[in-house]
């Protein structure tokens, strides 16, 4: 049961429905159909729903998003390594169930997603390469030397900071879900059971 007072349309405040809008209409709607962000009862799901309590700094966060996963330059399958990176690390569940469909929607193989759920690294080079960025990053808050080499080589640093801001911004949405307790999908078995 999720730990945020739902809200419903009927009873947003202008600043909150700025955020809907942005949630349901925005760049998202690129990748969901609007209804597919509501729940059974009307309210957003996911980690829109907690953000709804502070929609000022949400839409901030969500123009941040867009700004990365919709109009960033890094290739669709890194940028879903990295966030299932993410989502592995915080065992969050939401995250992971929307991202594990993108992934292989981009075509990145099982083997490696599962990889990824246990934490592992991919096999794939170019996957690898991500990982290699993201574990440490998310597990000591920094990158070894030769991963960062690796990553600046192949990536270029527009592209490197592109992944590290992409990182974090993801991280943000799995600890909200996290700590809001926010579930996958109503009635969906978690990724990473308690």
């Amino acid at each position: 049961m999720a730990r945020h007072t739902p809200v419903t349309p009927d009873d947003l405040t202008e600043a909150q429905a700025a955020f809907w809008r942005e949630v349901t209409e925005g760049d998202r709607k690129s990748v969901k159909r609007p209804d597919e962000f509501l729940d059974e009862n009307g309210s957003l799901r996911g980690p829109f729903g907690p953000w709804l309590h502070q929609p000022e700094a949400a839409l901030a966060v969500l123009q941040v998003s867009s700004a990365i996963r919709f109009n960033g330059k890094l290739p669709k399958r890194q940028r879903e390594i990295a966030i299932l990176c993410v989502a592995a690390h915080w065992r969050a569940n939401y995250v992971w169930r929307s991202h594990e469909a993108f992934s292989l929607k981009e075509g990145i193989g099982a083997d490696s997603i599962a990889a990824i759920k246990q934490g592992h690294p991919p096999l794939e080079p170019e996957e690898r390469l991500i990982y290699d960025v993201a574990r440490p990053l998310l597990t000591s808050g920094r990158v070894p030397d030769a991963a960062f080499e690796a990553a600046r080589q192949a990536l270029g640093e527009e592209l490197l900071v592109e992944l590290v801001l992409l990182i974090g911004q993801y991280s943000l949405f799995a600890m909200t879900v996290g700590a809001f307790d926010v579930a996958a999908a109503p009635g969906a078995e978690p990724s990473f059971p308690e």
